[in-house]
């Protein structure tokens, strides 16, 4: 994320001129996400392609030539008269010969026009993609900040009170998280206040103990699903609320912060072996649990998004429950990025890339093989314990055939692999 200011709001992300508080924090957000990092030109052009942004601009005409004119070439009066589709097709082409890149394209749409002629939940979806409030992408600090900003985001368009904070996290989690000096700090506070007759209120509260700490210390899913989504997003229409994942109740997420302390969990593994530092403390968020762990989140909201999402492409494993969260979000991955390569070492890097170890690596692609050919006895020892470079290549091997037979996802991998590809160990 980007460098915050002592508030947690990025020091350099421009305010909204918009009319709503919706509209302003949503652009807000998409400029925040890109000006931070989190999100790269090439992302939104993936999000938005070249047909999706010249349809959007119907409405803006002069904005469409403004594009096609500074990005393209074309001489001002000819922009002007391209038809959506076509002018869609010349930045196709200008992107893949190099005359222009994504960024530059980017740069001459604002984050304001932006929210007025873009689909306003693509562009929710495109900011928050990769479920950076649970950091599963291995970075905390970074999906801290991430959160405080759209909570202070919001707090500042003043589509929700500190009361909808606190009430939607609930003041049961907050006694349960805050560390023992914290809580020590809120009952003075409490006490000093109630003798000159003033309650402990939110602003109080958070004068004693500050927002940046309250998510610091509590799990970002509870904000994400009780406050972001159903107190911001959906009221906004950012979501679709009739199909998003419904968070856990509130006394089932007290429960798991109160209950006895589980066993350690088994240490973290790379590549086979122990990782220095003993056991994890959060395998969810570091990646490393075991490959053959049942998760311990099946009934979190991240974990259906990323499953329904890969449901949707006809990739998901067909023993997708005894697969770690994190090795989902990987495959997920994976396939975002097998989207846009173009030859057999593009295609191998985007495997590669996606996960952090070896072991992840195996898991998915034997989960992937036995989903593309059934034939495959994927626990046969000789094909369980093949390298990666095998499974990789066999994996490769059955993603063309899957497209020969009909059977192509929604997010193709691009063109077949060489016919010299090893079929496998």
């Amino acid at each position: 994320m980007s460098k915050q200011s002592g508030s947690g709001v990025s020091s350099f992300t421009s305010k909204s001129n918009l009319k709503t508080g919706a509209d302003r924090f949503l652009s807000q957000l998409v400029a925040h996400s890109l000006d931070s990092g989190w999100r790269t030109a090439d992302d939104f052009l993936r999000q938005f392609t070249p047909i999706d942004l010249m349809k959007g601009l119907d409405a803006a005409p002069e904005l469409r030539g403004k594009i096609l004119t500074s990005a393209v070439g074309f001489h001002e009066r000819i922009a002007r008269k391209k038809t959506a589709e076509s002018a869609a097709e010349d930045l196709r082409i200008a992107l893949e010969e190099g005359v222009t890149t994504a960024a530059d394209i980017l740069s001459l749409v604002s984050a304001d026009d932006r929210v007025s002629y873009l689909d306003r939940p693509a562009l929710f979806a495109f900011a928050v993609e990769d479920g950076f409030f649970s950091g599963q992408a291995g970075d905390a600090d970074a999906a801290r900040d991430g959160m405080i900003f759209l909570l202070e985001t919001a707090l500042g368009e003043e589509l929700i009170s500190l009361a909808d904070v606190t009430d939607g996290v609930g003041f049961e989690t907050i006694s349960h998280s805050l560390p023992l000096e914290d809580l020590r700090r809120v009952v003075e506070a409490a006490l000093q206040h109630g003798r000159s007759g003033d309650p402990l209120n939110e602003q109080r509260l958070l004068d004693v103990v500050p927002l940046a700490t309250l998510v610091k210390h509590i799990p970002l899913e509870a904000f994400w699903t009780e406050v972001i989504l159903d107190k911001v997003a959906a009221p906004a229409n950012l979501v679709d609320a009739s199909k998003r994942a419904k968070s856990p109740a509130k006394s089932d997420a007290t429960k798991d912060i109160s209950r006895p302390k589980e066993p350690p969990p088994k240490p973290a593994v790379r590549n086979g072996k122990a990782a220095e530092g003993g056991p994890t403390s959060n395998p969810e968020v570091d990646g490393l649990l075991e490959a053959d762990a049942v998760p311990s989140v099946d009934g979190d909201a991240a974990r259906r998004r990323v499953i329904d999402r890969l449901a949707a492409i006809n990739r998901l494993p067909l023993r997708h429950a005894d697969i770690s969260t994190q090795i989902l979000f990987s495959i997920d991955s994976m396939y975002a990025e097998l989207a846009s390569a173009t030859n057999d070492d593009e295609r191998e890097d985007a495997i590669r890339d996606a996960f952090p170890n070896e072991q992840h690596m195996s898991t998915a692609l034997l989960a992937l093989i036995e989903l593309l050919e059934p034939t495959i006895d994927v626990k046969d020892p000789e094909i369980a314990k093949a390298d990666v470079d095998s499974l990789i290549n066999v994996f490769l091997i059955e993603e063309r055939d899957h497209r020969e037979r009909g059977g192509a996802s929604q997010r193709p991998s691009g063109p077949s692999p060489a016919s010299g590809i090893a079929t496998g160990p």
